[in-house]
């Protein structure tokens, strides 16, 4: 079984590694599972056809030409489902914005231990602070 991609480049696949796999619409709607390849012969042009079935049992037939690519999932370079609402490339994968984080307040020291005051800053530290927890200035 093999495919033409754009560019004339040709890229082959049997049929088992199609079989079952996971088919995606081009609005990133889940089609179902690819569940035969049905080929036509005779006539002026042969055709090839993937047979869907989605979870429900209903069988959708979709044209190889209308294949975008086959990796994991068969990518289709057509919307099938009605309705669904199109992935925005940019954030469908993006991370979540983190929240504001506050700086930690930093305890005071226990009665009768000598603190490091910043130069600097001013900023008071624990007493076994090499460097300004505030400025990063040396405390040495």
């Amino acid at each position: 079984m093999s495919a033409r991609k754009k560019g004339g480049k040709k890229t082959t696949f049997s049929l088992g590694s199609i079989l079952r796999k996971q088919a995606i619409d081009a609005n990133g709607g889940v089609i179902g599972l690819v569940e035969d390849v049905i080929i036509t012969m005779g006539g002026t042009r042969p055709g090839a056809l993937l047979s869907i079935r989605d979870r429900a049992g209903k069988v959708t037939q979709v044209s190889f030409t209308d294949i975008a690519t086959i990796s994991e999932v068969v990518l289709l370079s057509k919307a099938i489902l009605e309705g669904a609402t199109p992935m925005k490339p940019a954030g469908a994968f993006a991370p979540a914005k983190p929240e504001k984080i506050e700086a930690a307040q930093v305890p005071p020291p226990p009665p009768g231990l000598l603190i490091k005051k910043c130069k600097k800053c001013g900023l008071e530290n624990a007493p076994d602070s090499k460097f300004c927890i505030s400025c990063g200035n040396s405390l040495a």
